[in-house]
């Protein structure tokens, strides 16, 4: 048995090529997953945030339409080969709410000079550890391999429209 390996693009082509709307059915199905899990975390989010600031940052969107901003995982300005990825954007706070932080004690007052310049750092108290609330990846891999399935089943929705079957 021999097995050529093709990067994705060139699948990507041969699929376009023998099913033309199997990429535009996936497409739709990753923006709709990206929403419902933005939704998803939302919901769950941290219950303290009064304003309702951080729940309303929390939105699913292709990567195109969100060129300056920050996904969830930090990345800016990178390029994907996929035309159709999609991601989950939010507030920065995410990831304070998610893991927590640590305690800091507050310290004497930090002197730190910079090239003649003198810089000076005041810490006149620390501030208390905040316990983690898991609301971003615990959802999204409770829902990692029902997306998967949604996505692949709106493939082949597209192949068998391609191939003339219902």
């Amino acid at each position: 048995m021999k097995a050529k390996i093709e990067g994705r693009e060139a699948l990507t082509r041969k699929l376009d090529q023998m099913a033309p709307m199997a990429n535009k059915y996936a497409a739709e199905e990753k923006l709709a997953i990206a929403k419902e899990a933005a939704a998803k975390m939302a919901a769950v989010s941290p219950p303290k945030n009064v304003t309702g600031e951080y729940k309303s940052s929390l939105q699913g969107d292709f990567l195109r339409n969100r060129k300056t901003d920050k996904t969830l995982n930090g990345s800016e300005h990178q390029p994907t080969k996929d035309a159709d990825a999609t991601g989950i954007f939010a507030n920065y706070i995410w990831r304070f709410l998610e893991f927590g932080t640590k305690a800091h004690a507050g310290g004497s007052n930090r002197d730190r000079r910079y090239k003649k310049r003198v810089v000076m750092t005041k810490v006149k108290r620390g501030h208390g550890a905040t316990r983690p609330f898991p609301h971003i990846f615990a959802n999204w891999r409770a829902m990692r391999d029902e997306s998967k399935k949604r996505i692949h089943l709106a493939i082949m929705r597209g192949v068998k429209e391609a191939m003339g079957k219902k």
